[in-house]
């Protein structure tokens, strides 16, 4: 599957990003987010794909996008509204931790070209 659901938590004027260890690259950031199953959607898979890498749940969706991927598929940014619950790491492997940053001050140099699209685009509507 080429479709891609990302999770893009908003607490106040700040977004949950994870830095984590991919294989290929060492040390990036992202949002959380992954693949989208057969039979699922990209609102779906985003909140499933957070659950699993943070162990947050029940986030009211307040929006969501979606762009054309470097990979031939989709990839859905869906955002939701943060509580006071902070992120947990879930798979040591991956060597997480989260930030809350401002839009202002995410490490571009780690995302996509159409994370930077909805980054620039869209973001600053809920931050």
């Amino acid at each position: 599957m080429n479709d891609l659901g990302m999770a893009v938590v908003v607490r106040k004027d700040k977004i949950l990003i994870q830095e984590r260890f991919r294989q290929s690259k060492g040390m990036i950031q992202e949002f959380p987010g992954g693949s989208v199953d057969d039979n699922e959607t990209g609102i779906q898979a985003a909140v499933r794909e957070l659950e699993e890498e943070t162990g947050l749940v029940e986030l009211e969706v307040l929006g969501d996008y979606s762009y054309p991927n470097e990979y031939g598929g989709k990839i859905y940014f869906v955002i939701l509204a943060g509580t006071d619950k902070e992120p947990e790491a879930i798979d040591a492997d991956r060597q997480q931790t989260f930030k809350w940053l401002k839009p202002a001050d995410i490490r571009r140099t780690d995302f996509y070209r159409a994370d930077l699209e909805f980054i620039d685009t869209k973001l600053h509507a809920y931050t």
